[in-house]
């Protein structure tokens, strides 16, 4: 996972604004403002009046909130403004809770990266799990605030003041935190944190010793040794890790079916504040199909991908060097972002084999501060990771973690990825052309893996659920590698078993068709930063400047860009991919 919220935001359909209405007050409380809709008019412009109060990371602490005080006096609040008080009164008793909730919200995202940056410390394992219990009654508490404000004879003070002309919209059908909603999600969060911790300690029999998966990855062997190991690896984590997803499956259909939502899928595109349709992703899903397979296929049998193989080693400083020199030279603000990160020390990019895999970015809202969590390869593939996840950094940093959709978010990141290939003044020719071949294959390798990835929760979460098992689990995941041009005689197993290593699948269900849609307007920026350097730039910082009246869509639009869904979208990325690739073919 790339990208990590303690909370997620929304603009689309009652059922969805119940739930992400909660949160949205989190945007108003971090920056002091009047309300949400007072955050949306001014936060474009508030490093002209309002002072950042990050603090280094290293002097940030830990405390674990105290709920029980919380809870009572949000019962407190409550009584207040169902009382007979003044509206002021009122107002100011509501008020009086932002504090408690930024800082439940900030301890919960800094046990997060405490716990994915030592995975054997069980301090932060356990406040992990304790967020995971209390944060879906903390939300049903905020509900029942918010049910009060909105059923108040000063109703429409409230939203004028404070919560923003139709705030309460979403609330006039009552509550939808139902008790068993409540342990449904508690359930989800537990089961989420089952896995965590099954993949962490994942061990296999190695020579007579338990060795962990990082620790074969690491060791020098040949591939028909490599191989049998990691075979050994799937039989055995694929029962453990897959009968946890059929629980979680299992438990989000419960979760949708709690909502009122037909399928799950519906619940996800709107959780997420997607305004696209299903429908319109598995149009663009076939696209990839009859496009980009063919060149995937191409690509894979002519052995291009053997580059990552022979990827030359790179230590954390030279990664951090590169992706500093291209911030800086980048532009004035991208420049001074980086700065402000590597000054609070807002990044942990060691190689450590206690850390979580893979890496994320999330936000500590007390300290109006994004960060960074990444385990090392210890390879140049990093520059293009940390590039990627400092996309989410300027970001968060530019728009104080707000944003419409997930697509909004991963635009930001995926355009990072390529713009830095035009800014790598602090490598050599051959580590450019390498570092640009492999951004081009992984362009490539995500349209194909996270197209794979989106028809096999499709088709999952289609199922009813006494057929959720794995064995069906394992049949879609092979027929969907299948559909993408990924199976083979080779690995004919391979697919059917592999698919527990997904971690968004746990964590973040629905979320992987975001990459691909995101990804269409990153490389249009990329196309312009081609034709003239500095011109992706102006586009991608213009992007960044979040007009948050408009949905995914219509700020691509706006921003002067093609919507994914064009006709022959697919086939311009295709066009771009294989004359990369190819160029002497391009140029006949």
């Amino acid at each position: 996972m790339d990208y990590f919220q303690t909370n997620e935001a929304s603009n689309y359909s009652d059922a969805a604004k119940k739930r992400n209405r909660i949160i949205l007050i989190i945007a108003a409380v971090a920056i002091g403002l009047v309300g949400f809709y007072a955050v949306v008019e001014f936060i474009s412009s508030l490093d002209l009046f309002y002072t950042r109060r990050t603090i280094s990371y290293n002097e940030m602490v830990y405390q674990r909130p105290d709920t029980d005080k919380i809870f009572d006096k949000i019962d407190e609040i409550i009584e207040v403004v169902n009382s007979k008080a003044t509206f002021y009164k009122k107002l100011k008793a509501v008020k009086s809770l932002e504090k408690d909730y930024e800082n439940f919200y900030t301890m919960s995202a800094l046990a997060y990266v405490k716990h994915k940056s030592d995975t054997t410390d069980d301090f932060f394992k356990e406040e992990v799990e304790f967020f995971g219990e209390v944060t879906p009654i903390f939300q049903q508490k905020l509900e029942e605030m918010f049910i009060s404000c909105s059923e108040s004879s000063h109703a429409e003070r409230f939203e004028l003041e404070y919560f923003g002309e139709g705030f309460f919209d979403s609330y006039k059908d009552g509550s939808i935190y139902s008790d068993n909603f409540v342990k449904l999600l508690q359930e989800e969060s537990r089961l989420v944190n089952e896995y965590i911790e099954a993949v962490s300690s994942a061990t296999i029999n190695y020579n007579g010793k338990e060795e962990t998966i990082e620790t074969i990855l690491q060791m020098d062997l040949e591939e028909e040794e490599f191989d049998a190991l990691m075979t050994m690896y799937y039989e055995k984590y694929n029962d453990i890790l897959g009968e946890i997803y059929v629980d979680l499956v299992k438990t989000r259909l419960r979760i949708a079916q709690e909502l009122g939502y037909e399928s799950y899928m519906d619940y996800a595109y709107e959780y997420f504040g997607r305004d696209y349709t299903a429908e319109q992703a598995s149009l663009f899903m076939q696209d990839v199909k009859n496009e980009l397979v063919p060149l995937y296929k191409k690509v894979k049998q002519d052995e291009l991908f053997y580059i990552f193989e022979e990827v030359p080693n790179m230590d954390e400083k030279r990664v951090f060097e590169i992706v500093k020199k291209a911030a800086v030279d980048m532009s004035t603000k991208t420049g001074k972002i980086f700065s402000f990160m590597e000054k609070y020390e807002l990044y942990d990019i060691s190689a450590s084999p206690n850390k979580a895999p893979g890496s994320f970015q999330t936000y500590l809202r007390a300290y109006d501060a994004p960060f960074i969590l990444m385990n090392l390869e210890g390879n140049a593939y990093d520059v293009l990771i940390f590039a990627h996840e400092f996309g989410h950094f300027v970001d968060s940093y530019l728009n104080y973690d707000y944003t419409v959709s997930i697509e909004d978010a991963e635009v930001a990141s995926q355009s990072m990825g390529y713009l830095i290939l035009n800014y790598l003044n602090n490598c050599s020719e051959e580590e450019v052309s390498i570092l640009s071949l492999m951004q081009f294959l992984k362009t490539l390798d995500l349209y194909i893996y996270q197209g794979y990835y989106n028809e096999f929760e499709e088709r999952v979460y289609s199922l009813r659920e006494n057929d959720v098992t794995l064995e069906n689990i394992n049949s879609i995941a092979n027929q969907c590698a299948v559909s993408f041009g990924l199976y083979d005689d080779e690995w004919k197993d391979y697919y059917s078993l592999q698919w527990v290593d997904i971690i968004h699948f746990y964590e973040l269900p629905f979320y992987v068709i975001g990459y691909c849609i995101s990804n269409d307007a990153a490389i249009q920026i990329y196309e312009h930063e081609l034709a003239k350097k500095g011109s992706g730039v102006d586009y991608y910082l213009d992007l960044m400047n979040s007009d948050w009246s408009l949905s995914y869509l219509e700020s691509v639009e706006k921003a002067g860009l093609e919507s994914p869904f064009a006709e022959g979208r697919i086939a311009k990325v295709s066009s771009l991919l294989e004359n990369f690739f190819y160029p002497e073919e391009a140029a006949a």
